[in-house]
C-alpha cells in the first residue's frame, strides 16, 4: 500500500481525537469505555499514571494478537501505543490543572453531553486510525486481528467482542482493588461504561462509513 499524505493526516487526527475523547470520558467520572476502565483500574492498583498503565497492558496484548493473526506490522503498534499513552497523560494534566471540568460538574446534563462528545471523539479516532491503514494501537489491532482470523465483516461486532473482554477484566481489577486497598468506589465503571458498551461499536461503524465515503470523493 502506498502511504499518502491523507493516510498520515487521518492517522494522527485519529490518535489526537481518541486521546482527547478518552481523557474527557475518564475525567467526567460518568463511566469510561471498557478498555479505558481497565487502564484506570490497573493504574489504581499499581499507582501508575493511566497512560503508563495503558502502555503496559497494550504491550502485553501484542503476543496475543500475533497468535490470533501473525502480521509483522502489529509490532509497529508499540509506537502507536506509546504515542496515545503519552497523549492521554498530557491531556489529563491539562484538564486537571486548568479545572476545565469545573463548570460542567455543576450541571449534570452538560456533564453527560461532554461525556458523549468524548465518546464520539474516541469512536471517530478509532475509525480514522483504522481507515488510515497505518499501524493501529494494540487494542484496535486486536479487533482487526479477530475480524481477519474469524472472518467477521462487521467492525461493530468485532469491537463489541473486544469491549466485552476488557469489561470483564476491568470488573475483576475493580474487585481486586477494593479488596486490597479498601473502598475505591466504582472507579471508572459507571452508567457511562454500559452506555459506551452499547454505543461505541455502532458509532465506530458510522464514522468508518463516513470516512470511507469522504475518501472516495
Amino acid at each position: 500500500m502506498k502511504i499518502t499524505k491523507r493516510h498520515v493526516i487521518q492517522y494522527f487526527l485519529g490518535i489526537s481525537l481518541a486521546a482527547i475523547g478518552i481523557t474527557i470520558m475518564i475525567q467526567t467520572n460518568i463511566g469510561s469505555a471498557a478498555w479505558d476502565a481497565l487502564f484506570v483500574h490497573f493504574s489504581q492498583v499499581t499507582n501508575l499514571s493511566v497512560g503508563q498503565a495503558r502502555l503496559i497492558i497494550e504491550l502485553s496484548l501484542i503476543p496475543i494478537i500475533l497468535l490470533i493473526k501473525f502480521q509483522y506490522k502489529v509490532l509497529l503498534s508499540i509506537f502507536a501505543s506509546l504515542i496515545i499513552s503519552i497523549s492521554v497523560d498530557i491531556f489529563t494534566l491539562i484538564v486537571v490543572n486548568l479545572n476545565i471540568l469545573l463548570f460542567f460538574e455543576k450541571h449534570y446534563l452538560l456533564l453527560w453531553l461532554l461525556w458523549f462528545i468524548g465518546l464520539n471523539g474516541v469512536a471517530a479516532g478509532v475509525a480514522f486510525i483504522v481507515k488510515s491503514m497505518l499501524f493501529a494501537v494494540p487494542v484496535d489491532a486486536l479487533m482487526i486481528a479477530i475480524m481477519s482470523r474469524f472472518n467477521i465483516a462487521s467492525i461493530t461486532l468485532a469491537k463489541t467482542i473486544v469491549e466485552s473482554i476488557a469489561f470483564l477484566f476491568a470488573l475483576l481489577l475493580f474487585v481486586m482493588g477494593n479488596l486490597e486497598h479498601g473502598d475505591l468506589g466504582f472507579g471508572a465503571i459507571g452508567i457511562g461504561t454500559i452506555a459506551s458498551f452499547v454505543l461505541i461499536g455502532p458509532l465506530i461503524g458510522l464514522y468508518t462509513k463516513l470516512i470511507t465515503r469522504q475518501n472516495h470523493n
